[in-house]
């Protein structure tokens, strides 16, 4: 019978799958981690979020993101998101001020992205990609 090896499954368990850092989204001077459902880190201003979205500067407001459980060793503190990393690379553009998103939206693809920009509070006819979407 062979050894077990370091970190291997036990019991025929997977190990927690390894967070992963979102390449387009690791500011330096980030002060806040958005986690997505699928272990991707976003490295982020609380700012950003907080101004563009009603709902998450209510959500940092009363969140006790104070301590990072998933990542003990991060210096941020952390927002655990339901949303997984295909619909938060999708979102997290309209939460910053200064880009100016460019979306071509396609159906069903995009859905969760939709449904996650009207939980959000991110209209999209307010950032121009759709003009007629309240219509």
């Amino acid at each position: 019978m062979g050894k077990k090896r370091a970190g291997s499954p036990v019991d025929g368990q997977r190990p927690p799958p390894r967070p992963t850092l979102s390449p387009d989204w690791q500011a330096e001077d980030a002060d806040v981690e958005l986690l997505s459902n699928d272990i991707v880190r976003y490295l982020v201003h609380q700012s950003n979020p907080s101004s563009g979205s009603k709902t998450f500067a209510d959500t940092f407001a009363s969140s006790s993101s104070s301590s990072n459980q998933i990542l003990p060793d991060s210096r941020l503190p952390m927002l655990e998101l339901q949303e997984s990393s295909k619909v938060l690379d999708r979102i997290i553009p309209f939460l910053y001020p200064t880009r100016s998103p460019e979306w071509n939206v396609k159906l069903p693809e995009d859905i969760d992205a939709l449904a996650a920009l009207d939980k959000y509070e991110l209209h999209l006819e307010r950032f121009g990609v759709c003009e007629n979407c309240s219509k």
